[in-house]
């Protein structure tokens, strides 16, 4: 990330600029495994959903996906929405413990401020890591999934 971020500085582009740039090239790379995905599922009369979940989106991966999946009748996307309102749903849930949460390791470990992290990373209720969700995480999902899921197996 330093590197990248002192090689936009230097050639004068801004990280937008090289996001951009970036998810086209992975795009462009995964786009013959992505489409060999959906003409099985078609051969196979099988529905696919894609879901776009958070720091997943746009120029990471979720957004390449998500617009593959548009362009086949077999797809539906669902993006996933965090919202901190939604925690006062999910008290069933025992909360990670502080000294387990990826954002205050991440913190420390760079010798960062925690504030600075959670610009970041603002919901680290729902992630173990930048990948995998806590039960939290998967509750909203699951919540946000089914009636995409309802919609598809009964229009």
């Amino acid at each position: 990330s330093y590197l990248s971020q002192w090689l936009q500085v230097a050639i004068g582009t801004s990280a937008i600029d090289s996001l951009d740039t970036h998810s086209h090239m992975v795009e462009a790379h995964y786009q013959h495994s992505l489409d060999t995905l959906f003409k099985l599922a078609v051969e196979h009369d099988a529905s696919v959903l894609t879901i776009d979940l958070p720091f997943a989106y746009n120029w990471n991966y979720g957004g390449h996906l998500s617009r593959t999946c548009s362009k086949h009748i077999n797809c539906t996307s669902s993006s996933i929405r965090l919202d901190t309102s939604q925690n006062e749903k999910r008290k069933v849930f025992k909360p990670i413990p502080y000294s387990d949460r990826f954002d205050i390791r991440t913190a420390e470990e760079l010798g960062m401020s925690l504030e600075a992290i959670q610009k970041v990373f603002p919901h680290p209720e729902y992630f173990l890591d930048v990948v995998h969700l806590t039960p939290n995480g998967h509750q909203v999902v699951a919540d946000t999934v089914r009636p995409v899921l309802e919609f598809v197996v009964h229009p």
